[in-house]
């Protein structure tokens, strides 16, 4: 993917207002429950790559034969998504939460601080995780006035 420093993690509105997001902070995982063969991976802050990923977390399998996961934020659905990178189990089954997969998309949850998100992670056969991921989302935002300026020269004769 090519770099795209003026795409990455931006919201355009028609009304000249741009907000890209900058960071995630305040990174906190609540009453998690993680299978064994899964370490959870997160930090307290997090910015975004040039490829407008912000990555929030990841569930990484201590087995080569089980998938892994990235916990990320969707700034154009707004939402937290949880990816499956796997070479063998159906990404399909997994974005459609289907034959025994659940966790693709979160709940919300409602919080008076910051966002959170019920995360539930299975595949057939294995619960891998279930918690509370709460965060915050620091954006920068940029304003564009477009402006008109009609000049108008006056010529006289004499």
């Amino acid at each position: 993917m090519k770099n795209k420093p003026d795409w990455k993690g931006s919201r355009y509105s028609k009304d000249g207002i741009t907000k890209e997001v900058k960071r995630i902070y305040s990174i906190k995982v609540e009453k998690p429950e993680i299978n064994e063969e899964y370490k959870l991976d997160t930090k307290q802050e997090t910015t975004i790559n040039n490829q407008g990923l912000l990555l929030v977390g990841r569930l990484i399998p201590r087995k080569s034969s089980l998938p892994s996961f990235n916990i990320r934020w969707d700034e154009k659905a707004k939402h937290l998504n949880v990816d499956m990178i796997s070479r063998s189990a159906s990404i399909n089954d997994w974005e459609s939460e289907t034959n025994g997969y659940k966790g693709h998309k979160p709940d919300v949850l409602n919080t008076s601080d910051g966002l959170s998100f019920f995360i539930e992670v299975k595949i057939p056969q294995l619960d891998i995780f279930k918690g509370i991921i709460n965060f915050r989302i620091s954006r920068n935002t940029t304003i564009t006035i477009k402006t008109a300026i009609g000049l108008k020269t006056l010529f006289q004769r004499k």
